[in-house]
């Protein structure tokens, strides 16, 4: 039949009796000896603890594989941790100086820098394992052959004796331009007229001659670098799965130039140089390549 059972607190009263003082006092004082205590009944019902029993495993089975190993930990699939990516890195691109006469100091140097054509293959642009290097500017010395000659009129070259040119120096700080020591060449120790209008003297040195030039020009020669296109190619490979992702292919999806406002050409391969430079800009800092290539 139906079985009902009813949970009951028992209050229990400890206390003593005969007590002769004023009976007030004494009900305040054994007041604050009562205490509830719980009484539990327990029921043995066989089919009410099998059926929570049952249900508890099922929601232990549900709740771990279902949801934590399943839809958390993702142990449907197999992983695999190890890979190999190989990347590679090409410039391409060419350009040729159209410049302004106004801008050089005489027409011998304005000639030696305008209607020159570069490319990427000439040396001046560098390619290591996991960087490249791409010019902006650059000094040109023209006409250099192995001989002796009269060094670069500065501070540690001028002399006024051949005692002054007797000390070799070499670089010690290339970064301070008031710190640069010579290493154009081997110094023979002479003391040599290097600007006879302005009656200037500094140390003669054997190597490449005439020394290299170290004023900069006003303009950018090589400001065209920034329509040159940085080719990135990967290949990932999986070896455990056999699979191997590549973007060396002819798909059209990679071969285009790379542009974050277009979704379709997120997955290009080719990066101008400007919008490489731009992606670097800072939200209240704007970068342009032609700020970088003064």
């Amino acid at each position: 039949g139906n079985r009902s059972c009813k949970m009951e607190y028992q209050r229990c009263q400890i206390g003593k009796g005969g007590s002769t003082a004023p009976a007030g006092l004494v009900n305040l004082f054994w007041s604050c000896m009562y205490y509830d205590a719980p009484k539990t009944v327990s029921v043995k019902l066989e089919g009410y603890g099998v059926a929570f029993r049952v249900v508890f495993f099922i929601g232990f089975i549900i709740g771990y594989f279902g949801i934590y190993n399943l839809y958390y930990n993702e142990a449907y699939k197999e992983k695999a941790l190890d890979h190999e990516l190989i990347s590679f890195v090409k410039i391409r691109g060419s350009l040729k100086t159209i410049l302004s006469a106004e801008l050089f100091e005489d027409n011998t140097t304005f000639e030696m820098y305008n209607n020159k054509t570069w490319d990427a293959n000439d040396d001046i642009f560098e390619k290591t394992e996991n960087s490249f290097f791409i010019p902006t500017n650059l000094i040109i010395t023209a006409n250099q052959t192995k001989r002796k000659c009269a060094d670069y009129p500065s501070k540690l070259n001028k002399c006024k004796l051949k005692e002054d040119c007797q000390t070799q120096t070499w670089i010690s700080d290339m970064d301070n331009p008031e710190a640069i020591m010579e290493d154009n060449g081997i110094r023979t120790g002479k003391c040599v007229v290097q600007d006879k209008e302005n009656d200037v003297w500094t140390c003669q040195y054997e190597g490449w001659c005439p020394p290299k030039e170290r004023e900069r020009q006003k303009v950018a020669i090589l400001n065209g670098t920034k329509d040159f296109a940085v080719q990135l190619q990967q290949l990932l490979s999986f070896p455990k799965f056999g699979i191997e992702l590549s973007n060396l292919n002819s798909d059209n999806k990679t071969k285009c130039t790379f542009d974050s406002t277009d979704a379709d050409k997120k997955h290009c391969r080719n990066f101008l140089v400007s919008e490489m430079v731009r992606a670097t800009s800072r939200n209240n800092e704007p970068r342009t390549f032609d700020d970088l290539a003064k």
